[in-house]
């Protein structure tokens, strides 16, 4: 296998599978490396819990804002994060997947984790040059993906999409 999966909650969409199998076909003949899916396709619910670990780690949800674009739905689904964090992780979480399945049943996505047009891959453990090389391959494929290089993020990785209305076959 060219790539592993964090763990078995990790789901890469039929789309993205060729592209990162690819990715990592290419990489692992040249370093003899695996790359590692952290994150793929994510149900309300695993974002919600994602964004809501981010907000708890960050200490409020005001980092988090800058990272993203869709700033109305991020303020909604922030909302719900500071109005239920007092009663628990459990009721918090809900009441953001709540917000975030309203915004999903409206074609609204937070996330491009929610269309299954997402991965992440880790960076943790690899040199400069091995990172280099993956976003040389994605490169090769800008017609029909976006990245953005995440290295130096609390938890290091490469966000990789397919670019808007793109159908990949």
């Amino acid at each position: 296998m060219n790539y592993f999966l964090k763990d078995s909650s990790v789901k890469v969409s039929l789309t993205m599978k060729p592209i990162i199998s690819e990715i990592g076909n290419k990489f692992k003949q040249k370093f003899n490396k695996t790359i590692w899916i952290t994150s793929g396709t994510r149900t309300a619910k695993e974002q919600a819990s994602a964004m809501y670990n981010n907000f708890i780690k960050e200490k409020g949800t005001e980092i988090q804002r800058k990272r993203y674009s869709k700033q109305k739905l991020f303020d909604k689904i922030a909302s719900a994060f500071h109005l239920y964090k007092d009663m628990g992780e459990t009721m918090c979480i809900l009441q953001m997947e709540k917000v975030i399945k309203d915004q999903i049943l409206r074609e609204k996505f937070i996330s491009p984790h929610l269309v299954e047009s997402a991965v992440d891959i880790r960076t943790r453990g690899f040199q400069k040059t091995e990172i280099d090389y993956i976003i040389k391959l994605i490169k090769t494929k800008r017609s029909i993906l976006s990245y953005q290089d995440k290295r130096n993020y609390q938890v290091p990785h490469i966000h990789l999409q397919l670019k808007p209305g793109i159908v990949y076959l």
